[in-house]
């Protein structure tokens, strides 16, 4: 691009009153969207707090490993070992913290080192002859930096682009757990709002990244298309195969923890469904409006049945690698319980296939490429008919039509 074509692309004050705008708009979503749902999110275990610690010192390792009846083997006893408190008001002191094993435990955590940073509890209720109890490694700590290290590529990598992404995550981030999550909690129609939150996501995220024009209306129109196919599909579905979304022990335990209301584990299911694949769907209907938009510009003489016809060759070389980016997402997600099912059963049978836990796996992967494939055709038809009227690139580069922000390249 040229020193005089960069010049034409700066963000002028229409650019920054509709980036002001969307923020505005994502800002009172979250806001409005918590107060009506109204369900705070909290710890459940009142009075009790977890107290970030570091082990200075064994005092005495009492475990012994055994086979238990099923042929593993086994851990069973007890380490004692000093703990130097690093939050809250025992800040700085070193008291005695106990680690158990025992042949009930499902998940046996390693044996703790000197050095290792953990969670302890105070042992109220509880007689292990110390005051408090070890419960888990911190790994927070490692998840941060690896986040700000996420974070830093990309703004290093997306300058401006890459920090309104970061924007973008954040909010999106908000109106799950924030919006979207309450609302279940709260016994609102899951459906309903697993569908606002894709529709406010997407507009969201568009509009920030991609800025306010017709390009950014067509990938976003594409977009929640492509999701209301694949929410029908799955509605369809179940109405065919009867799930009933008990598919792991998470979600017996959701079940038969949350009381206060009828939680509907299909509808669950549903909006997992959907909000998973909106990244892909979403990803895709932006690739067809920005090479529909970019073809038009550089050939304004294009016309409608033109460009649906570029835009089908671009679909067809976009839908195999997208739609196995999906599946492979689901399968990578499910293939450790996938792989111990094949080897207890020593084939495919006819039963694994109509397992649950199974087909909920397989039914996410199918629904959501089905999604993306019929957002393809409709970014494709709906950019080549809303950019009919562009001239070419003089004109077409206006400031409603280009991102919020453009770096000036050496």
């Amino acid at each position: 691009m040229s020193r005089s074509s960069r010049k034409q692309v700066k963000p002028s004050r229409q650019n920054w009153l509709s980036y002001a705008l969307v923020l505005l708009f994502s800002t009172l979503f979250i806001v409005v969207g918590s107060f009506v749902t109204d369900f705070h999110l909290g710890f459940s275990n009142e009075g009790v707090a977890p107290i970030r610690s570091e082990v200075v010192e064994i005092v005495s390792d009492n475990t012994v490993s055994s086979i238990n009846s099923m042929g593993y083997e086994v851990k069973n006893g007890q380490v004692v070992f000093d703990a130097l408190i690093k939050s809250g008001e025992l800040k700085g002191q070193t008291v005695q913290a106990i680690q158990t094993f025992d042949e009930y435990m499902t998940i046996t955590p390693k044996q703790i080192e000197p050095g290792d940073k953990v969670i302890i509890y105070e042992s109220t209720g509880f007689d292990y002859g110390v005051d408090y109890i070890f419960t888990e490694y911190i790994r927070s700590d490692a998840m941060l930096g690896l986040t700000i290290f996420f974070c830093l590529l990309l703004v290093g990598f997306g300058k401006m682009k890459g920090l309104n992404t970061l924007i973008s995550l954040a909010f999106t981030c908000l109106a799950v757990f924030q919006v979207f999550i309450p609302a279940v909690l709260s016994g609102y129609n899951i459906y309903l709002w697993a569908i606002i939150i894709c529709i406010y996501t997407t507009i969201m995220t568009i509009f920030l990244v991609s800025g306010v024009g017709r390009k950014s209306w067509v990938a976003i129109l594409g977009c929640l298309g492509g999701i209301l196919c694949a929410g029908l599909m799955m509605i369809i579905m179940n109405q065919i195969i009867h799930l009933t979304g008990m598919t792991s022990e998470d979600a017996l335990y959701l079940k038969t923890s949350i009381t206060w209301v009828q939680l509907d584990l299909v509808a669950v299911c549903f909006a997992g469904i959907i909000i998973g694949a909106m990244g892909a769907v979403m990803d895709v209907s932006m690739s067809i409006a920005s090479s529909l938009w970019e073809l038009k510009v550089q050939n304004p003489s294009l016309t409608v049945r033109q460009m649906i016809s570029s835009g089908v060759a671009i679909s067809r070389d976009i839908m195999g690698t997208m739609a196995n980016t999906l599946i492979l997402a689901y399968i990578g997600s499910s293939l450790p319980t996938a792989l111990l099912l094949f080897s207890y059963y020593g084939s495919i049978p006819f039963e694994l296939f109509n397992m649950e836990m199974i087909v909920s796996q397989i039914l996410r992967a199918l629904v959501g490429s089905i999604g993306i494939l019929m957002t393809l055709p409709l970014s494709t038809v709906l950019g080549a008919w809303l950019y009919r009227r562009v001239r070419g690139a003089d004109k077409a580069e206006k400031p409603a039509e280009i991102s919020y922000f453009e770096e000036d390249l050496p």
